[in-house]
């Protein structure tokens, strides 16, 4: 989707440095995980716990890399923005269904993909085109 490398390289250092960004916040302001969701899938929950690491909930990557990639995308999706969007959606609603986050850690989520779609994918697109000559 994205046209060029530029923009590819961006997207990817933007992701970048908001997983770094979380696992710092994890680090210094550990959040206790959420219990297990009460369903008929408890195995794949337990088997989902026991891969992803101790207290880093807030704020959600799944939310924060998802909306980050579908901000960088949009412009570029043309007649699928419509599709993409609400899959984006779906995703960002699942850690709430599935209990594994709350309201304050989708929101900061979103909060850290706005914010590094805002300021840290325009200053990599210039630093990578800068780069390139």
């Amino acid at each position: 989707m994205l046209r060029n490398r530029a923009g590819m390289v961006a997207l990817a250092l933007t992701l970048m440095a908001e997983v770094a960004g979380a696992a710092l916040v994890y680090v210094l302001f550990p959040v206790a995980d959420p219990p297990l969701p009460p369903g008929p899938y408890p195995a794949v929950f337990t088997l989902a716990d026991a891969i992803n690491l101790d207290r880093n909930n807030l704020p959600s990557l799944h939310v924060a890399l998802t909306l980050a990639t579908w901000l960088a995308l949009r412009p570029h999706l043309g007649p699928y923005r419509a599709p993409v969007a609400v899959w984006a959606g779906l995703i960002c609603l699942s850690t709430l269904f599935t209990h594994q986050h709350d309201l304050a850690s989708a929101g900061a989520g979103a909060v850290l993909a706005g914010a590094g779609h805002l300021t840290l994918l325009p200053l990599f697109t210039r630093w990578w085109a800068a780069r390139r000559g």
